[in-house]
């Protein structure tokens, strides 16, 4: 990951408990490009507690039980408006 990914996680996450310890890690496991992780940021729009409550409210409409699953999900549909989408396994 480079320095402006790292930084640009860190701006956008800040230290909201939910976007520690859920979505790092998602963005992690996924093994997302620098390029997939910066336009997710850019598509969200959303900083620190606004991302956690769009992911929050995303969870719940789509009924999703997992919030690790739920973050996943989100990550995936919002990536679906990059040029860099999540390829599928």
């Amino acid at each position: 990951m480079d320095k402006y990914t790292k930084e640009l996680i860190s701006r956008c996450c800040g230290e909201v408990v939910g976007l520690k310890f859920y979505l790092i890690p998602m963005i992690k496991e996924m093994s997302l490009s620098d390029e997939q992780i910066q336009d997710f940021f850019r598509l969200t729009g959303a900083r620190k507690v606004e991302l956690w409550i769009k992911i929050s409210e995303f969870i719940s409409e789509k009924k999703i039980l997992d919030r690790k699953e739920g973050a996943m999900e989100f990550i995936k549909n919002t990536l679906k408006f990059s040029k860099n989408p999540v390829e599928e396994k």
